[in-house]
């Protein structure tokens, strides 16, 4: 099946049935007497045309460059070159601000709210890197989390180890 184009399908589409293949199921949708519009159709079948997410450039992005990591290779990779430069800059997406401490069942200590991404930039820091860990998208989108996510951590460890040698390492 060809690309679908809403604008108009409406119009060639009345009083027709049309099969449409959503990843991972199939829905029959059938137009005839319903009043709908094609927009109003899809919505009320649980069919999203695209993602809805907000449009985020800023400025300043346009001087900068950023990746999205996708592999734990990737990141130690990017904690070796930053460890390389001498000086880098390490950033935290955190699911809220709560930090305090508590410990899980099996004794471990842990933040109330957790890491969900990392940011990483070196040298002239107009290349910058995006370690996500804990993503859970809302609008039902894909999980790009870099996993294992132990072995992503213990390189980003590494890395401020590496910043405060005389630092004793939690991990």
């Amino acid at each position: 099946m060809s690309d679908v184009d809403f604008d108009d399908l409406e119009t060639q589409l009345e009083q027709a049935s049309v099969l449409f293949v959503p990843p991972r199921r199939t829905v029959q949708m059938s137009f005839a007497d319903t009043g709908d519009s094609m927009e109003d159709f899809a919505e009320k079948s649980g069919i999203k045309a695209e993602r809805d997410v907000p449009d985020i450039i800023k400025p300043w992005m346009k001087h900068h460059e950023m990746t999205l990591v996708r592999t734990v290779e990737e990141v130690e990779e990017i904690v070796d070159a930053a460890i390389a430069s001498g000086r880098c800059s390490l950033d935290l997406e955190t699911e809220g601000l709560d930090n305090r401490i508590y410990f899980n069942d099996k004794g471990e200590p842990e933040t109330v709210h957790k890491i969900v991404g990392y940011c990483i930039s070196y040298g002239d820091a107009k290349k910058g890197y995006y370690i996500p860990v804990r993503h859970k998208p809302a609008d039902g989108g894909p999980a790009l989390n870099v996993e294992p996510i132990e072995r992503t951590e213990t390189a980003i460890t590494r890395l401020c180890d590496a910043a405060q040698p005389d630092r004793k390492s939690v991990v």
